[in-house]
């Protein structure tokens, strides 16, 4: 049977409040992963491992900040998570217990983010392609600047006032 403090901090660390922490950082700098290798190897910017170390300082505090509001010191938090880490059957605990410490594994975080630049690739891919089809159709339905004879006048201002002149006799002005 889970320690109380374990079933605690499992259910802070499942909530949407501790989770959204994360996911904006993932957001945050998914644009340094653009276009790197979804699987770790060989060499690879130096940056990524960078970004790891300011993702494990977050990480700390954010679980440190909440175990402070439940008077729990980290060492007692991890002395539990050792202890129940061989001998838990609860496959929620369990799983608490493996995504905790994939949090703190850089091949795991490497792989997060380059899924992450992925994504932002393939959103900022498709913001360009709807920028682009939005400013040629604002280009070709404009009536300004074509030429169709008979339907649209060819306009042009002759005064300070941009009046309206359309090229005859019958004139605004």
């Amino acid at each position: 049977m889970p320690s109380k403090l374990l079933l605690e901090v499992a259910d802070y660390c499942w909530s949407k409040n501790f989770l959204d922490v994360f996911r904006n950082f993932f957001t945050e700098h998914a644009e340094a992963f653009e276009g790197s290798p979804p699987m770790l190897g060989g060499e690879h910017n130096l940056e990524y491992y960078d970004l790891f170390q300011v993702y494990l300082k977050l990480y700390e505090t954010t679980l440190m900040e909440y175990l402070n509001t439940i008077d729990c010191e980290i060492e007692q938090f991890y002395k539990e998570v050792r202890a129940a880490q061989n001998e838990v059957t609860e496959p929620y605990i369990a799983t608490f217990i493996d995504c905790l410490l994939a949090s703190t594994d850089y091949e795991s975080f490497y792989k997060v983010m380059a899924r992450e630049g992925s994504k932002s690739a393939a959103r900022r891919a498709a913001l360009n392609i709807a920028a682009d089809s939005k400013a040629e159709s604002k280009t070709s339905s404009s009536p300004i600047g074509r030429s169709s004879p008979g339907k649209y006048p060819a306009a042009r201002a002759d005064s300070k006032y941009d009046d309206y002149d359309d090229g005859d006799k019958k004139s605004y002005k």
